[in-house]
């Protein structure tokens, strides 16, 4: 049996993407021709791999079983071509990036002006989601670094800085003369927030979940710029994390702590091991972390999360991660 690695690509991109019309979307092919590859897969492996159930189709479970062994047959293949590209291009080549829209203007921005100074011939190509889609992307395959919250066990990574929750506070309110803001002084006050699918609503929401309080929210947004905008206006209360640049004019801007404690976690750069990472990706990580050990955002606000446990990897774990990308086999 000679099996041809598109064919596992093509099995892999109709179950991640849970039909045949966004899969052949996603592969820039004809839904009857995707369709023709999959009955030349299954009659060359003699296996049924997906089912009709109604009008959708989904995997039978052998077709599951070969799909996650597929993943990795994929990554692997993936990881040697990125290894020969590596090997022959050197030192010019592009490094993959996802991080949030407030990660990327308040952190990247700067850094990848003097990146790019002095590493013209890299290009750093940017993409922008939510924390949790990032990691997503990182384990497809779509992304060489996430820069998002720290600690996903899935991957290798290494923390950043320290980010916690701020109120922004209209000038009228009364809270606006505290230094902090404690959750349970937020429970009768009108809020702005951000979607739960921002890591920094969900230390929110838990803490609120200690407390025992709900506060009435006035609008939930993926833009933290509009609701800043409305706390200003004198809308309601803001709640974002302290990688949003807040302008101080008509607001106050203070962390919200739950006992004593500042809300929030470390932001880090993660990757995945088992991917092939040129020489010039260690510099970009290096580099990053040297740059917010300098300045980060919210560093006036002093916070203390609880630091993360392994926060530098140890010699013999890199040793063995530098191994593995060195051995990458198709």
């Amino acid at each position: 049996m000679v099996m041809e690695l598109r064919h596992l690509r093509y099995l892999v991109t109709v179950a991640d993407t849970g039909g045949f019309a966004k899969g052949a979307a996603r592969l820039h092919i004809t839904q009857p021709a995707l369709w023709r590859q999959i009955r030349d897969l299954e009659a060359e492996v003699g296996l049924r791999l997906f089912e009709r159930v109604g009008r959708h189709v989904r995997l039978t479970s052998d077709g599951d079983d070969l799909v996650m062994r597929g993943r990795d047959l994929l990554t692997r293949a993936e990881a040697w071509v990125d290894r020969a590209s590596a090997l022959k291009s050197g030192r010019t080549g592009a490094l993959r990036v996802g991080a949030t829209s407030m990660t990327v203007e308040s952190v990247l921005a700067g850094f990848l002006t003097r990146w790019g100074r002095r590493h013209p011939d890299i290009e750093v190509r940017l993409t922008e989601d939510s924390g949790g889609h990032l990691l997503d992307r990182l384990e497809r395959g779509e992304l060489q670094f996430a820069i998002t919250v720290w600690g996903d066990r899935r991957f290798r990574s290494r923390p950043l800085f320290p980010a916690g929750v701020l109120a922004v506070i209209p000038s009228a309110y009364r809270l606006k003369m505290r230094k902090t803001v404690d959750v349970r002084d937020l429970a009768e006050q009108p809020l702005l927030l951000l979607r739960d699918d921002f890591i920094s609503r969900r230390w929110f929401n838990a803490a609120c979940e200690v407390a025992h309080v709900r506060p009435p929210v006035l609008l939930e947004s993926g833009a933290p710029h509009t609701l800043t905008a409305l706390a200003r206006a004198g809308r309601g209360i803001a709640v974002v994390p302290t990688n949003v640049r807040v302008a101080r004019t008509g607001v106050r801007v203070a962390p919200i702590v739950f006992r004593g404690r500042a809300l929030g976690g470390w932001m880090g750069i993660s990757w995945d091991p088992r991917r092939f990472l040129p020489p010039y990706a260690e510099s970009f990580v290096d580099e990053l972390i040297a740059s917010t050990a300098r300045s980060y955002p919210g560093s006036e606000f002093k916070l203390r999360p609880p630091a993360p446990r392994s926060a530098e990897p140890s010699r013999a774990a890199r040793q063995a991660s530098n191994e593995m990308n060195s051995n990458a086999q198709p």
